[in-house]
């Protein structure tokens, strides 16, 4: 079990280690990211492991929109594959 300031699905410095290094950089020129990563990750976590409706997501979490898009987005370049496979390897 783990002693978080806010959820149990949030990864620990430790965890976040593995997604961190294989999650897309900086944007290309042009406009700046808006939403950490890692609160997106969360969130993402969060909803797996709750099981709830997108339109469920505590309000803390970045909007819902930006967090769909990471989600899909991700889903469809293979990275969460690559992110699952990288984590089953540690």
């Amino acid at each position: 079990m783990r002693k978080t300031k806010r959820y149990p699905s949030d990864l620990t410095d430790a965890e976040w280690k593995i997604p961190r290094s294989l999650l897309p950089g900086h944007n290309r020129p042009g406009r700046a990211r808006e939403v950490e990563l890692r609160r997106v990750w969360d969130a993402i976590q969060h909803i797996a492991a709750a099981g709830c409706a997108w339109s469920l997501l505590a309000k803390d979490f970045p909007s819902v929109s930006s967090v769909r898009y990471h989600f899909y987005r991700w889903r469809d370049d293979g990275l969460l594959a690559g992110i699952t496979h990288a984590e089953s390897r540690a």
